[in-house]
């Protein structure tokens, strides 16, 4: 089953800070120092924050999105719609 999509504005969000994730090989990514690229390959990171989107008549709409430290420290996103939780193993 295919996970509903978020779109614009989205006051709660499924990933936190700190959750890892699984960015799929062929996702676009923005980076602030190397700009728009695809992911080369399929990789996990961990989550420093989320941007919760945008809805705007002026400036559009944006999607939420994910933020971890990419190469060198810079800020690299991905769109919510685009990675895929992944579930941390519960300790007994």
């Amino acid at each position: 089953m295919d996970k509903p999509k978020l779109i614009g504005y989205q006051p709660v969000l499924p990933i936190k800070r700190g959750d890892r994730v699984r960015i799929p090989k062929g996702t676009l990514v923005k980076t602030v120092y190397h700009g728009v690229r695809l992911a080369g390959k399929t990789y996990t990171v961990k989550v420093d924050h989320t941007l919760n989107g945008m809805t705007d008549e002026r400036y559009g709409t944006h999607n939420p999105t994910v933020r971890w430290a990419g190469p060198g420290g810079y800020w690299s996103e991905a769109d919510f719609n685009d990675v895929e939780k992944i579930d941390e193993p519960s300790s007994v």
